[in-house]
């Protein structure tokens, strides 16, 4: 895969997850979402650490442009939130 195209995955990844952790009732069953952040931790948890230390290298590169404060703050306990840190 390019870069490029890695850096675009990442972003929508990131920009889903986003939008479940801070959706409400109204929007999104909170039991579905808790289960689908659940499995993306159990899932990255499976990642080997070069992995790992690539994606997270991107988030901080998405975090760092980001505007909106609330987004930028997500992406940064990124790796804390889903368990990428030793």
């Amino acid at each position: 895969m390019t870069d490029r195209l890695i850096r675009t995955l990442t972003s929508c990844f990131a920009e889903l997850l986003f939008q479940i952790e801070k959706a409400d009732e109204e929007m999104i069953n909170s039991d579905f979402s808790v289960k689908l952040m659940e499995f993306v931790g159990a899932e990255l948890q499976d990642i080997d650490e070069k992995s790992a230390s690539d994606l997270l290298a991107i988030v901080k590169q998405i975090a760092d442009a980001e505007k909106n404060k609330e987004k930028k703050e997500f992406l940064k306990n990124f790796a804390e939130n889903f368990g990428l840190v030793a």
